[in-house]
Parts: structure tokens; C-alpha cells; sequence
């Protein structure tokens, strides 16, 4: 049933309203825009603990089911290790994190072919290969020189290639 407008008022009223709620959507307050999503971070006392968690399975030699996060989590404990107890904070930037773990999972399904063993063994590598020249750098060179990034261990191909080279394992 249609409501009726009695008198001038309530048509005055009607037209004030329309034109405040026209007023609203030409100034964007009916609609709101979304807000940008962020990539996920992680925290420093997660990334901490991260390393903790890795640490662990360290001690019990359990490697089983392992996964993106746990490699990147590997990166970070041998990072913590080799580097004076000093975490990777670059992965606590912005969207790190999660460019880290699609970055180690697309390596090891594009170059480890899903095997987590042959990738652990990459990373073993170059963290030893690392310690002996951070080691040198502090004996010979006070210390300075590059670094190990996550973006060096899991995007860049350099270190992979040293890797096939030292070990002979090439892609199938």
C-alpha cells in the first residue's frame, strides 16, 4: 500500500533528504572505497620463534613433513647461526614473509620437484658454504661484506646453480 504525503512538509522533507543522500554519494561518503590489503608480516618475536620451532626439530631430527614456511624457517635459524645470533629482519618487512614462503614453495616444486630433502640439502649447502666465508670476512676483512638474503636463497638463481655445480645435481 503506497504511503501518501500529506502537505508541503512532508514533499520538502522528502526533496531535503534526496538531496542530501545525492549530496553523499557525489562526495563518497554512501560508498566506501575498500582499503588495500596488506601481504601478511611477521612480527620479530615470531620470526623468534620460528627459529625456535626450526631449532627444535633440529635437536629431534625430525624433518618430516615440512613446508614452505618451514624452509624459509630453516633460512632464518641458518641466518641466525651463521650471522652472530642475529635474526634476518628483512624478513619482518612488509609482505617478506609471505613473498618468502610462495617464493621457497614455487622453488621447491619447480626446481626440487616437491622433494623437501633435496631442498634442506641446498640450504645446508649454502649455509655451509656461508659459514666459511662469513668466517674469513671476520678474520681477513673485520667482518664486512655481503650477506645471505631470503631473496638470494629462495628467488635468485646464483646460489642454486653454485649449488648444482658443487654437487652435480641438475634439474631432471
Amino acid at each position: 500500500m503506497p504511503v501518501e504525503l500529506a502537505g508541503e512538509d512532508a514533499a520538502a522533507e522528502l526533496e531535503r533528504a534526496f538531496a542530501a543522500l545525492q549530496l553523499k554519494r557525489m562526495v563518497g561518503g554512501a560508498r566506501k572505497k575498500p582499503k588495500k590489503s596488506r601481504a601478511p608480516t611477521i612480527g620479530r618475536s615470531a620470526l623468534a620463534e620460528r627459529v625456535r620451532g626450526f631449532q627444535e626439530r633440529v635437536n629431534r631430527e625430525d624433518f618430516s613433513e615440512l613446508k614452505p614456511a618451514d624452509l624459509v624457517a630453516a633460512y632464518a635459524w641458518c641466518h641466525f647461526r651463521t650471522y652472530s645470533n642475529v635474526l634476518p629482519q628483512d624478513l619482518t618487512e612488509n609482505g617478506a614473509w609471505k613473498k618468502a614462503l610462495l617464493s621457497a614453495g614455487r622453488m621447491l616444486t619447480q626446481e626440487f620437484e616437491g622433494d623437501v630433502a633435496a631442498m634442506l640439502n641446498y640450504i645446508r649447502w649454502t649455509w655451509g658454504r656461508e659459514a666459511g666465508r662469513e668466517q674469513w670476512r671476520c678474520e681477513n676483512n673485520g667482518g664486512n661484506g655481503g650477506r645471505v638474503t631470503w631473496y638470494a636463497q629462495f628467488v635468485q638463481r646464483r646460489l642454486l646453480t653454485d649449488y648444482q655445480v658443487k654437487t652435480g645435481r641438475a634439474p631432471k
